[in-house]
This record gives C-alpha cells, sequence and structure tokens, in this order.
C-alpha cells in the first residue's frame, strides 16, 4: 500500500516541475530501497543480494519511472511517533481501507 501511495503522489506533481520532492515514510524498506537497492537490483537482474527475485517488482519499477529525471529524496520517520504529517496519511490510509471493506462487503 505504501509503495503505491508514493507512486500515485510522484505521478500527481507536474513532471516539468524542478522543485526538489522529499519523500516522507514510515515504510523502512521504501527508503531503503530509493537509497540504494533498487540500483544494485536492476544491475542484478531484478534479484536481491541472496538471489531470490526482488517482490512487488512492477511496483519498484514503477516508483524508479516516477523518480526518473527528477530531485527526490527519500527518508524513513518512525510510524505513530506523533510525526504530523505520518500521521495524517496513516489515518487517511485506514479510513480508505475501511471504507473498502465496507463496498466489499
Amino acid at each position: 500500500m505504501e509503495m503505491t501511495a508514493v507512486c500515485v503522489a510522484l505521478e500527481a506533481i507536474n513532471p516539468n516541475s524542478a522543485e526538489p520532492i522529499t519523500v516522507l515514510s514510515d515504510a523502512d524498506i521504501i527508503s531503503k530501497a530509493m537509497n540504494g537497492w533498487l540500483a544494485k537490483w536492476k544491475l542484478a537482474g531484478w534479484r536481491k543480494a541472496n538471489g531470490k527475485p526482488v517482490e512487488n517488482r512492477d511496483l519498484w519499477e514503477r516508483l524508479d519511472k516516477a523518480v526518473s529525471g527528477r530531485s527526490v529524496t527519500f527518508k524513513w520517520v518512525r510510524g505513530h511517533n506523533g510525526t504530523e504529517h505520518n500521521e495524517r496519511a496513516d489515518a487517511l490510509a485506514h479510513r480508505q481501507a475501511r471504507k473498502a471493506e465496507r463496498l466489499a462487503a
């Protein structure tokens, strides 16, 4: 869910904007991947260090495309620790998840 949210957010930003973008996420895997793992995965044919295929490759490729040609910084923030925007994003995500559950029922 977090990866999709980051993709959608980046895709919503004008691709011609030269403004630097900072992505804050409590999903540690996103900051680790975007700050190093992704480049290694691509060089290794989308395989992790243990030789296994990268999970959610389609989303990683989408995210890679969304940052291409842009100045994007990824930072990890501790979840549920009072970080204003992280708390707001978490509340919105939970609200939408509950809505989806009701619609599916």
